[in-house]
């Protein structure tokens, strides 16, 4: 939720500074980045857990082919607009640090704890949404689900 705000504070100080283009700029090379590490991550899996259930499986050629096209039309971007790339990546990294604060570091203050608490809370009413409740029967289930063909689950031996 922080990372939100802090990204949300970058952009309103780039929409007070530049053009509303330049933003849309940085916003595309955004976007056609995640695209691009979406499907890297998604071959990672077919590599790492073969056996992961997925409800829509597809030819590997399509995946390897658009990751291809997408490193190729990447390239371009980069060498065509090497400014707008960067301050989109600087966009980007701007999470890096609160996720290091809000989520790798375990032994916060009580401090952050009740700040992080009261901004959860207001974005909440802002937003009109709850925070959903875990169910206890939901937290000793399996984290992971296998390929159903298989007949096999990873965690009990079979299903």
């Amino acid at each position: 939720m922080s990372c939100c705000f802090l990204q949300c504070a970058a952009t309103i100080i780039i929409l007070c500074i530049g053009e509303t283009h330049n933003l849309i700029n940085y916003v595309s090379f955004i976007n056609y980045l995640s695209y691009g590490v979406t499907i890297a991550g998604l071959l990672f899996y077919r590599w790492k857990k073969p056996n992961l259930y997925r409800p829509i499986k597809v030819n590997l050629l399509v995946p390897v082919s658009y990751l291809m096209f997408w490193a190729l039309l990447l390239g371009f971007s980069l060498y065509s607009e090497p400014v707008v790339c960067g301050v989109g990546l600087v966009i980007i990294l701007t999470g890096v640090p609160v996720y290091y604060l809000g989520v790798h570091w375990k032994e916060k203050p009580e401090c952050i704890y009740n700040f992080i608490a009261r901004a959860t809370s207001v974005g909440q009413r802002l937003c009109f949404v709850v925070f959903p409740q875990m169910d206890p029967i939901e937290i000793a289930s399996p984290s992971e689900w296998t390929d159903r063909s298989s007949g096999k689950n990873s965690l009990s031996g079979s299903l």
